[in-house]
């Protein structure tokens, strides 16, 4: 009986080929997990980055049309101001925002494309007089124009 019980138990033991697998594999098999664990890692932060990029880009963008038509806002009121005080013939005429926007090229494609502008709409009161004028200030350009005004 001691033979049978040796032969029914000895498929039990830490001796199996699928318990311990040769060192080649092991190591071959840890290598190729690390890759790519490291591609996988390499990935998400490729992608965190491409994502947090435009975040910033859209972020920026809005943040820096509040910065231009502030920073034009001077520019375009003494443009107005000019103006109204030549046409109304009152050098002590002064002027007010009404209205501030950023506006897009009427026309725009492939091969013919303008540039964004700053449209402000300023009142110009002196003398008993007032008008309103349109404003454009091109982006990238120091200069505002003040197209003609209407009686107000």
């Amino acid at each position: 009986m001691k033979n049978a019980e040796c032969v029914s138990h000895s498929h039990i033991g830490p001796k199996s080929n699928r318990e311990a697998p040769p060192l080649r594999y092991s190591v071959i098999t840890k290598a190729v997990t690390e890759k790519i664990t490291k591609e996988r890692r390499s990935h998400m932060s490729k992608s965190f980055i491409i994502v947090a990029l435009i975040s910033l880009l859209v972020l920026t963008g809005c943040t820096s049309q509040a910065q231009f038509l502030a920073s034009k806002q001077p520019t375009a009121i003494q443009a107005a101001v000019s103006r109204g005080q030549f046409e109304l013939n009152c050098p002590n005429a002064t002027g007010q925002v009404l209205s501030q926007e950023m506006t897009q090229p009427a026309i725009q494609g492939p091969y013919m494309g303008g540039e964004e502008r700053g449209l402000f709409t300023i009142g110009v009161a002196g003398c008993g007089q007032r008008r309103v004028y349109q404003v454009f200030c091109p982006v990238g350009g120091d200069s505002c124009t003040a197209l003609e005004g209407q009686a107000g």
